[in-house]
């Protein structure tokens, strides 16, 4: 539906990290593998952006659907005469495929029925499209053998339909902006849910967990609509057309977000009206998603890329041996990327470290004090969000006894330190650690500076 409009607008990992306060340790950050990186990406500060897939030159994407497996459906904002072949792409991304046995004239909206109470077949895709006449819009259903079929219409109360939104009734909203009405459809005749403003064009829709319904507006604005129609909020988003759309679950929401189409901002609004910028340089968005496993999807109308917004943690580590001096402290850090907020659990040998004990190990810094040969072990970290759960690679942790002066290098100083403290017969020099400063504490100490580190 957005033709005019955008016709305006477009004329416009995670790293494994030790350090020792008497010897400097570093593991080597790997980098943060996704599905296929691009170059300038979208910015989602703590969150991993990939290039998802793309869809076919020209496609002009304008709203998006996910079934119960996993793969997108694209509405298309354009209206050729021979008609749109719709499009889908698979859970794997890459290039999205054709869908349907037959064009479809301006399919705008595509939904997901997951329950078949509007199409009378579960998991099908409702898709909301124009009559090539004019003047009157058609629900159609596409089954995933690619049948297409008419649900409601040709009917002037669908003109031109947009898009589309289910509320926890399974109940269908429908905006149509040349009528300006939100239409909403429970089987049989469609009728007319709340009157937008006859001076504005509308756009996408999205439906909140109160069953209130959010429409985006081309003055940059979302209005909010009570569940009897009646309008009860606005809030700005930019100047120009933008889209709407509703996350549930964490870890974004549940919360309202809605694109600055033309500022390339997604933006999260508060309960109160106010927004917060979130991510940056998407570009030009109509067809944006969040999935029920937590990662967002995002669809570039003049590119065709679709961009996947990570929640799960996903990273790629690598370490070599670390090693300090006795009595040292030692940190261990774990950085995380995907949906906050996060949760650690830190391990040593496979084995959860006791909180209680120690209770850095809940955090992203495990801090282990006055280290001894108690302490040597292979450390990993269990990183938790709304989404999933991630292991760090292990990082091998060994005291290096011999380094006695904790100067980080194992040298003749050691050796005479060891022995002015042996002398005065220091607590220090107790190498062995069994409660007494004895002749087998020299011969210990010889042994293991013999070794080395």
């Amino acid at each position: 539906m957005y033709n005019s409009i955008c016709r305006r607008v477009f004329g416009l990992g995670r790293s494994l990290m030790m350090s020792g306060s008497a010897a400097g340790l570093a593991c080597v950050a790997g980098s943060v593998v996704g599905t296929s990186r691009v170059e300038a990406q979208p910015l989602v500060p703590g969150y991993v952006v990939e290039q998802f897939g793309t869809v076919p030159a020209g496609y002009r994407p304008f709203t998006m659907s996910r079934d119960a497996a996993g793969w997108l459906y694209f509405g298309s904002d354009d209206n050729n005469a021979a008609g749109i072949q719709l499009v889908r792409l698979g859970t794997g991304g890459g290039a999205a495929v054709p869908f349907g046995l037959s064009p479809i004239y301006d399919p705008d909206g595509v939904l997901i029925d997951t329950t078949g109470q509007i199409s009378g077949s579960q998991g099908a895709l409702l898709v909301m499209s124009s009559s090539f006449a004019g003047g009157e819009g058609v629900l159609r259903k596409v089954l995933q053998n690619g049948e297409v079929s008419i649900v409601a219409g040709p009917l002037g109360i669908l003109n031109n339909g947009d898009a589309m939104a289910f509320d926890s009734l399974n109940r269908l909203y429908m905006n149509v902006s040349p009528n300006h009405t939100i239409v909403r459809f429970v089987g049989g005749v469609p009728t007319v849910f709340a009157q937008t403003p006859t001076n504005l064009d509308t756009g996408v829709i999205a439906i909140d967990d109160q069953d209130r319904v959010m429409v985006a507006f081309t003055d940059g604005a979302v209005r909010r609509y009570t569940t009897v129609g009646v309008l009860d909020t606005t809030v700005q988003i930019g100047s120009g057309p933008i889209t709407v759309a509703w996350a549930g679950g964490p870890p974004w929401g549940p919360a309202t977000y809605a694109m600055d189409a033309q500022a390339g901002q997604l933006k999260r609004i508060a309960a109160n009206g106010t927004t917060q910028t979130v991510g940056t340089n998407f570009g030009v968005v109509f067809g944006l998603l969040f999935s029920a496993d937590g990662d967002m999807y995002a669809t570039n109308y003049d590119t065709g890329i679709v961009y996947r917004v990570r929640c799960a943690p996903s990273a790629s580590v690598t370490g070599a041996m670390q090693s300090m001096c006795p009595h040292g402290t030692a940190e261990i850090s774990v950085l995380a990327t995907g949906g906050t907020p996060f949760t650690y659990q830190w391990r040593k040998d496979g084995e959860p470290i006791n909180v209680v004990g120690n209770p850095s190990a809940g955090t992203a810094m495990l801090t282990l004090t006055n280290v001894g040969a108690s302490d040597e072990g292979a450390y990993d970290c269990i990183v938790t969000n709304g989404c999933g759960t991630d292991t760090s690679d292990a990082v091998q942790f060994r005291v290096c006894a011999a380094n006695f002066n904790c100067d980080s290098t194992v040298d003749f100083f050691d050796y005479l330190d060891f022995v002015s403290e042996f002398a005065s017969n220091a607590v220090s020099a107790d190498f062995n650690a069994d409660g007494v400063v004895d002749f087998f504490d020299y011969l210990d100490f010889v042994q293991a500076f013999s070794i080395g580190c």
